[in-house]
């Protein structure tokens, strides 16, 4: 006949759980963005600004990616490109993300007749689940007299 050692069970299968706790703690996504909304001010015609933020990365490999909202074609506006707009994210590292802005003939006709405007919500995914959510405002430089627009060189 089998007897089982209630105590030394209990202590056996505390030490388990104890373990497998530690593992999920230390596969938690921990992730931290040092900036979510950016504000490009007195944008000009064909005139790069650029803006930049770190994600920093906790213990577990990672991959980052910005993702369509939905019904778009892409992640960001015409004006708006971040890079890298894909990465895997090693253990405790950082990376740099430039988010550049450029109103171009193409872009400025929209954005001059009011059709669009220099605001984007862009979808950061990071394996695991976690989505976060960049928030990108501008202003453009303001005419003589009249509403903000942008030059449009002929």
């Amino acid at each position: 006949m089998r007897v089982i050692n209630e105590e030394l069970y209990r202590k056996t299968l505390e030490e388990i759980v104890r373990s497998l706790d530690k593992m999920e703690n230390a596969n938690i996504l921990s992730v931290s963005l040092s900036k979510r909304e950016f504000c490009f001010q007195n944008v000009k015609y064909m005139q790069s600004q650029i803006e930049s933020f770190t994600i920093h990365n906790g213990q577990v490999p990672r991959q980052f990616e910005f993702f369509n909202k939905p019904g778009e074609e892409s992640f960001c506006k015409q004006w708006l490109n971040a890079n890298p707009s894909r990465e895997l994210l090693l253990p405790d590292s950082d990376i740099e993300i430039e988010l550049e802005l450029f109103v171009n003939k193409t872009t400025a006709t929209k954005l001059n007749s009011g059709e669009d405007k220099i605001e984007d919500i862009l979808v950061l995914h990071l394996d695991g689940g976690k989505i976060t959510f960049c928030l990108c405002l501008g202003t453009t430089f303001p005419a003589v007299s009249g509403p903000p627009f942008i030059h449009c060189a002929t």
